[in-house]
């Protein structure tokens, strides 16, 4: 409660302070600015009553005979001994006195008996023979101003020296100086009833504390002087300690508010609240009180209390019934997700292996019916495995989604060759994009360093953007632009084909979804590709988007992050190693490797791969996973333990390439695979050219 209390009196303080700051203290401010400003204003008015008496003084003696016949050099020499003595200056408060004569030749100065001249007289006579300011002179103008030297300030007076009655031309000009002097600085001070004092320079210190300068400038340009006004600011202390004592009575008012209130609020709520709470614990009970007698509202606060904690434990209950249900609810989603996990893991299996026989003996037979001229029949064949290759890639789709949703989907980082990546893809892409009359366009940088990334996934980010753009666009061209980025690798896959609208670019990458329109209705697909995609992208780090203008084609951005790679060791041996029991996979492997320059050797369980990879040291293996005598892992294992850095490709019917990473594979596909996947992966891994009749991609970077 004191607390509070505190809290409360502290903040209502705050707020009175800062009111008071906002409201009161610019009203001071404004006070403290009126006074300064009046005050500067008396010196000034001051030190103009000056410079008008020391201009009656030299008018006064300029307009004088003998002054006349003196400047005509006709008068007697001893006018200036008698009129300007040391001590007639003196009772007149004149520094000096100069006789010019029409051509601004000296005639008399005061310090001119002196050992050394006077420096602020020498300034004097500079400022009178060559500041404009003084030259020329009328026969009724006199010239005032200030000159500074060394520490010295005077005011100067300049008179034209005529007769008494007036008549003729001037015979010459009489300069009056008073000093600024600490004599005249101090009769200042009393006319402005504040301490002043005479400076020099442009940022002159001074101690104490100020409260304004008054600039006084040199009539020939030099640093001015400046008369300083001292003095404490009167206005804006009153007001700090108006709002000190403000404060201070404030905060004995709030401390006895508060101590009243603290004892009111005490009686009056606090003990019976306390009494309420002894009587709810004693009764042993919080729900049912022993006691209803006391005030009319402390019986109110026991029965909402009660009230609240049948509420409360109702609400419990509810929620505790809701969390089990939703237990049990997440129990079988668990499963279910398990289940159809284990059936995806089945389904694919069983599915992939009679499409890995159906694929490459349609390869096969189409090659022997085309050799046999029976070109029926190799359409046919062409057929199926394009039927094929269809259901298989329906597959992928479907699987790859599976784990993307279930978040099992890994990355799996290799060194990346991109010349040979790209090389590969449009190898892939290029008769489809031909079929349709197109003209595919690559383009790599020079300068273009190794990379980190997932392979795989980002030759399957580039075949859907290529095939995709292939199969929209007829008669045109499609570009694939790679550049680099800070932090990865940037793809662009240009196309002129039919474009997409902005609705349909919406919903382009939602799963299942195809533009409507009748073309795109026409086209085979799951609607799964972009997807994948986009998803895959956003998994390595980056993201896909598109750009399209309807009938002008479309532009899909494939961003990856990508680190520096390491260099790789070169091969070493001629031989390649394939370790697989089944032998219609083994002779399609053996068929595509055939036109390799290596030696093909087989094994057909766990126990002869190991052998023949002792006896071989082959410079590559192929390994399926499921074996008859053991796991495809443990032989990678123990080859990993052997010679680490000798490539192993594994195919098998498990997609499972985390794992594969896991045990450090070079590389993984999944079967069924064809057989210019296989070359190629493994033409990539034993540095082998890519034979292709395609234009190399280096003439196109």
């Amino acid at each position: 409660m004191l607390i509070i209390y505190g809290a409360g009196i502290a903040s209502i303080l705050v707020i009175l302070i800062g009111v008071m700051f906002i409201f009161v203290a610019p009203k001071f401010r404004d006070l403290q600015e009126n006074e300064t400003a009046h005050r500067e204003e008396v010196v000034r008015q001051a030190f103009r009553a000056e410079v008008d008496r020391l201009s009656e003084l030299a008018r006064t003696n300029a307009v004088w005979d003998d002054a006349y016949a003196y400047a005509r050099g006709v008068g007697s020499r001893s006018f200036t001994a008698t009129n300007f003595s040391a001590e007639a200056l003196r009772q007149i408060e004149l520094s000096g006195v100069i006789i010019l004569d029409r051509r601004g030749r000296v005639l008399y100065r005061t310090d001119a008996a002196e050992p050394a001249p006077d420096p602020l007289l020498e300034r004097v006579v500079e400022a009178a023979t060559k500041s404009s300011h003084f030259t020329p002179m009328s026969s009724d103008a006199i010239r005032t101003g200030v000159v500074s030297v060394a520490g010295q300030a005077a005011i100067i007076s300049a008179a034209p020296i005529v007769r008494s009655d007036g008549s003729g031309a001037p015979a010459g000009r009489m300069i009056l100086a008073r000093a600024l002097d600490p004599v005249l600085i101090e009769r200042l001070s009393v006319q402005a009833q504040m301490p002043l004092r005479i400076e020099f320079g442009k940022q002159s210190p001074s101690t104490g504390p100020i409260l304004r300068r008054i600039a006084v400038p040199d009539v020939i340009g030099e640093t001015p002087a400046w008369i300083v006004l001292h003095g404490s600011h009167e206005v804006m202390s009153l007001g700090q300690q108006s709002f000190i004592s403000l404060g201070a009575v404030t905060l004995a008012i709030l401390l006895i508010v508060a101590l009243v209130t603290g004892r009111v609020l005490k009686r009056e709520i606090v003990d019976p609240v306390r009494r309420l709470a002894d009587d709810l614990l004693h009764s042993g009970s919080i729900s049912a009180p022993s006691a209803t007698s006391g005030p009319r509202e402390l019986i109110q606060l026991r029965n909402a209390f009660n009230v609240a904690i049948s509420r409360v434990e109702e609400e419990t209950s509810r929620h505790r019934a809701a969390a089990a249900l939703a237990d049990k609810a997440r129990a079988a989603a668990e499963q279910a997700s398990q289940a159809k996990s284990q059936f995806l893991a089945v389904m694919s299996h069983e599915l992939r292996t009679p499409l890995n026989a159906v694929i490459g003996y349609s390869e096969i037979l189409q090659e022997d019916l085309e050799v046999e001229g029976r070109i029926d029949s190799a359409s046919d064949a062409a057929r199926i495995r394009k039927a094929a290759r269809h259901l298989l890639s329906l597959i992928n789709d479907i699987l790859d989604l599976s784990k993307i949703e279930a978040g099992r989907m890994e990355l799996h980082l290799a060194p990346l060759d991109i010349t040979a990546l790209v090389q590969d893809v449009v190898d892939q892409v290029r008769p489809v994009a031909e079929a349709r009359g197109n003209r595919l366009v690559v383009s790599i940088p020079d300068d273009l360093v190794p990379k980190m990334a997932d392979v795989g996934k980002l030759r399957q980010c580039l075949l859907n953007l290529l095939s995709n753009a292939a199969k929209f666009t007829k008669d045109g061209q499609i570009e694939l632009r790679i550049s680099r980025l800070p932090i990865g690798l940037r793809f662009d896959v240009q196309d002129t084909g039919i474009g997409i609208s902005p609705e349909d670019a919406l919903r382009l990458f939602e799963p299942f979804t195809q533009v409507d329109s009748t073309h795109t209705r026409s086209q085979q697909g799951t609607g799964l590709g972009l997807a994948i995609t986009r998803r895959l992208a956003e998994l390595m780090g980056g993201d896909l988007t598109v750009a399209s203008t309807p009938g002008a084609g479309s532009t899909f951005t494939l961003t990856i992050a990508a680190a520096r790679a390491p260099t790789e060791m070169a091969p070493t041996h001629d031989c390649i190693l394939i370790i697989e029991d089944e032998p219609d996979s083994r002779e399609l492997i053996r068929r595509a490797l055939a036109p390799l320059p290596f030696e093909i050797r087989t094994a057909v369980s766990a126990a002869d791969g190991l052998a023949a990879f002792e006896a071989l040291k082959p410079i590559l293996v192929l390994l399926d996973i499921h074996l008859p005598d053991g796991s495809g892992w443990d032989v990678l294992t123990h080859m990993r333990s052997e010679r680490p850095d000798m490539p192993v490709l594994v195919v098998s019917v498990d997609d499972d390439d985390g794992r594969a990473s896991r045990y450090h594979a070079s590389e993984f596909l999944a079967k069924p695979v064809d057989r210019e996947r296989i070359a190629t992966a493994v033409r990539r891994l034993t540095h082998v050219p890519t034979l292709s009749t395609a234009p190399d991609l280096a003439a196109t970077k």
